[in-house]
């Protein structure tokens, strides 16, 4: 899990990194800023979108196993103790 979080941050700073470039050529360039800088923003966008999918989904996953873990453990103080025979 912390691993696909990781990964997920790494590719966030290259998504960042790669507009700065694609910024920076198009004023080099001298093309139109205005259309370099809406692929950008939207390439920003898009991947933001999905960081805060995936990390959602991450919080889901780690609060579903930490209330299963809960559950289990307050049915073990409940249930009968098995004496052996």
């Amino acid at each position: 899990m912390f691993s696909l979080m990781y990964r997920t941050r790494q590719s966030l700073g290259r998504a960042k990194s790669f507009t700065a470039c694609t910024m920076e050529n198009a004023f080099h360039r001298k093309m139109r800023p205005s259309a370099t800088v809406n692929r950008a923003i939207q390439a920003m966008i898009a991947i933001q979108m999905l960081t805060n999918a995936l990390f959602s989904r991450v919080k889901m996953e780690v609060h579903a196993t930490m209330k299963s873990t809960t559950t289990h453990a307050i049915a073990r103080l409940f249930l009968p103790v098995e004496t052996a025979t």
